[in-house]
């Protein structure tokens, strides 16, 4: 295992030799480099060295009048010679997945069990209740600034719907138990629920419920 890592080191040391003759020879050119590894920015002697972390399908490929410049770092023709551009990509740690149905997935029968966090712009969610299993669904979403959220049962096969809305403690802020079944609400950025329920009448056709906000 020594010899191994002796002379992976050593393979590595040559390579990176090879890299600064490349990158200090005559007329002292310092071309771009990237390497799978390291990052930073370093610098002394009035000279600036930016290192990237890897840097895959780096390079420039263009057809039909439409050019795409891949890699964290790149070179613009239209700007000074020299001048490097750099592109930062947007990075999220463990970004929680949303729901984006369209249709209902069992259990979803009570608070903790809600389906969501609803994708943004998706409005529309489908769903039965048969009455021996199922008589319930709560739907999640979040608020991310103050605005109006409108709840809507648009179709609905059981004579006898409601629909709900609650805060994120879980609080009733709008009922509708009748036609047109909507509700208009203005609130705060927070978690909202939004509850579908049957209490008589019970089918095997689908509800459809929408619900739009901010």
């Amino acid at each position: 295992m020594k010899t191994r890592s002796m002379a992976f080191t050593l393979t590595l040391l040559a390579a990176l030799a090879a890299t600064s003759a490349l990158a200090s020879g005559g007329g002292y050119t310092l071309d771009w480099f990237t390497v799978d590894g390291g990052g930073g920015t370093s610098s002394g002697g009035g000279i600036v060295v930016e290192g990237a972390i890897g840097q895959p399908e780096a390079g420039e490929m263009s057809g039909g009048g439409i050019t795409v410049v891949g890699g964290f770092y790149s070179e613009d023709d239209s700007a000074p010679a020299g001048t490097g551009i750099l592109f930062l990509p947007l990075v999220l740690k463990n970004y929680p997945p949303c729901f984006a149905g369209p249709n209902e997935v069992e259990p979803n029968d009570d608070f903790p069990q809600a389906n969501g966090p609803l994708c943004v712009g998706v409005t529309d969610f489908t769903g039965y209740h048969n009455g021996a299993t199922e008589d319930k669904d709560y739907f999640q979403f979040t608020l991310a600034t103050a605005g109006t959220i409108t709840v809507q049962l648009v179709t609905y096969a059981n004579t006898d719907p409601q629909i709900a809305l609650y805060n994120q403690s879980q609080v009733s802020v709008g009922f509708s138990g009748g036609p047109p079944y909507s509700i208009v609400y203005n609130g705060a950025a927070g978690t909202y629920y939004a509850r579908v329920y049957t209490t008589a009448n019970y089918g095997a056709n689908a509800y459809t419920l929408r619900v739009t906000y901010p």
